[in-house]
Order: C-alpha cells, then structure tokens, then sequence
C-alpha cells in the first residue's frame, strides 16, 4: 500500500475515534497520516480539533497555524485559529479571524453565527472588565461606611476630631476594593497567556535521585571470573596469609 493509502486508513481511524469521544487516540491516528502526507492540510485541521478537545491549545492553534500556511484560502483554518481564542477567552482574536474566515467562505451560515456571536461576547466581556474596577470600588466605599457606622455606634463619644481618621479607613476600604479588581484581572489575563504558551521542554539532566543510583552502583564491588566479588576475594587471600605465618611460628 502506498503512503496515500496509510494515511487515508489512519485518518480513518481518527475520524472514528474523533466520533465516539476517544480525542487521544484520533491525535495518535492524525499524527500517523501525517506521517505519511505531512502536506495534507486537512490532516492538520482534524489534530487541531482533537488537541482543542483535549484542552491543549497551544498544540491546537500550532496546528492550526500549520493549515493556514498550507492552504492560506481555506476558511476552516481561520475557524480553528477563531475556535481556539474564542476557547481561552480571547475574543477580540476570535473575531477577527472568524471574520477572516467569512471572508473566504461567505455563504457559511455557520461562520456567519460564529462571528455574531464572538462578538456580543467579547462587547459584554468588555463591558464587564470596564465595570470591575468601579464595582470593586463600590464594595470597598460599601464596607468602609459599615466598618465605620459599627466603630461609631459601639464607640461613640462627643468628640469628633477623629473624622480625619475614619475618612483614611474608608479610603483605605475603597483602594483595597480597586486593588482587588486589578489583581483579579492580572491572574485572569496572565492564565488565559498561560493556555497558549508551549509546555515546558523535558529535563536534559538526570534526577537527583537518579544520580544517587548511579553513583551507589559504582559503589557496588566487581565479581571476578570465578562470581566472588573483589574484595571477597582480597579478604580470602589475607586470610591464607595469616594461617601461613601462623604455621610457621608454630614449627
């Protein structure tokens, strides 16, 4: 059989594994056809979906940068570039390379939904970010004047002279309130950069622990021809020494 035809059964295979859920194994069959016709762009289309099944997106857009370089005017490799940002978050690339896709394929109602959508998403995930900061805000003025109302009615007393101190308490409630809304939005983005970065390469280096072995095995004494080990035999020979002199003294 000749290579086209392997990578036609692997592919297959992966369609099949791809059906019943097994996203893995499709990865492990899409990988063989490409083995067999690295150029098949479709191939890498297909990898790229069970990668994003998997949750592996940097592998699925590597994948799906891999079809728009082969085939620049299919629109499917735009919608998987589009299906990855839109899977972290990312919705502003989403768009702009759902639209990408439309512009290939404009008759795609699919694509026209997909770009409707990306896009009241990321209007209201924007919204939402603009609004954080004042929201924080809000809950920190909100537990500030709690915070104070209880210090007055539990501590009250008919001098006031410490206004200048509760109003630095409840400046210190609201910048809290904003701080904790930056935070949070510095680990979101910082997660979502996450998503997309290639995983870590594998240590060139041996363990500690392996070394460790290693090092005790040298330790381990060598067996001679005859299986005793080394220093048995210099024990053995030491021995015969002795019980000579021995003799000797004896005579």
């Amino acid at each position: 059989m000749d290579k086209g035809g392997k990578a036609a059964q692997a592919k297959e295979r992966g369609n099949g594994c791809m059906k019943s859920g097994r996203h893995m194994e499709a990865i492990l069959h899409y990988t063989e056809a490409i083995k067999w016709t690295p150029e098949d762009y479709r191939l890498y289309s297909n990898r790229s979906l069970g990668y994003l099944k998997m949750e592996q997106h940097y592998l699925a857009l590597e994948d799906a940068n891999k079809v728009v370089e082969l085939k620049p005017e299919w629109a499917k490799g735009y919608f998987r570039k589009a299906e990855v940002f839109a899977s972290v978050d990312f919705h502003e690339a989403a768009v702009q390379f759902y639209k990408a896709a439309l512009e290939r394929d404009e008759n795609d109602e699919k694509l026209k939904k997909a770009v409707k959508s990306a896009e009241a998403t990321h209007k209201r995930l924007s919204r939402d970010e603009f609004l954080l900061p004042w929201k924080g805000i809000a809950v920190g003025a909100a537990l500030g004047i709690v915070f104070l109302l209880l210090e007055f009615l539990l501590f009250s007393s008919e001098k006031m002279e410490e206004h200048l101190i509760k109003g630095l308490f409840l400046a210190m409630f609201i910048g809290g309130g904003f701080g904790a809304t930056q935070l949070y939005q510095y680990f979101i983005t910082t997660y979502r950069n996450a998503l997309l970065q290639p995983p870590p390469p594998p240590p060139d280096q041996p363990s500690q622990g392996t070394q460790t072995a290693n090092n005790d095995s040298q330790n381990i004494p060598k067996h001679d021809g005859r299986g005793q080990s080394s220093s048995t035999s210099t024990t053995d020979s030491s021995s015969n020494g002795v019980r000579q002199r021995a003799k000797k003294e004896t005579k």
